[in-house]
């Protein structure tokens, strides 16, 4: 087999679906090369077709799965759970605890969201939120402080930040 990459490269950094590559071979998400690229559309690399895999990157390659790593979304929530605010998001939990503390750029909003939820989310479609930490608004420390557990009024709901 000859030494193929994965796409064909241009002038301008577009990647395109290259058929010498081998449309058996394996991704790090175990499906073949072929299902990453919609072949009703000139074979756009619009990613797995069955899974959240965003790029193909050939199972046994020397490289972090960039689908493994997580984000992790801040949101707000109204006391009658009618309104929730994802205010942003980090790329590492103490980043996001320390926003959450620190009512940075006044997520409380003067009362109007006084529960919080930090969820870790992998990259993907459709995914639910591996952790949950979460944050009651403390009127004595004039801050948010977390909680050891979601409120039971919030129990039949989950993915606030993406959902």
């Amino acid at each position: 087999m000859t030494k193929e990459t994965p796409y064909l490269i241009e002038q301008n950094p577009i990647k395109k679906y290259n058929p010498n590559y081998g449309d058996d071979r394996i991704c790090n998400c175990d499906h073949p090369y072929y299902r990453h690229f919609d072949s009703y559309d000139n074979n756009y690399p619009c990613g797995c077709k069955y899974c959240g895999c965003c790029e193909f990157i050939e199972k046994g390659d020397k490289v972090e799965e960039k689908r493994d790593r997580a984000i992790y979304t801040i949101t707000t929530i109204s006391l009658n759970l009618q309104n929730t605010r994802c205010v942003g998001y980090c790329f590492k939990n103490h980043e996001a605890i320390e926003i959450v503390l620190q009512n940075c750029g006044d997520i409380y909003e003067a009362g109007y969201y006084p529960y919080c939820v930090i969820e870790e989310v992998k990259a993907g479609i459709y995914v639910f939120p591996r952790k949950e930490m979460w944050f009651e608004w403390n009127v004595l420390l004039k801050g948010y402080g977390e909680i050891p557990k979601k409120p039971k009024k919030f129990n039949n709901t989950c993915c606030f930040g993406i959902g």
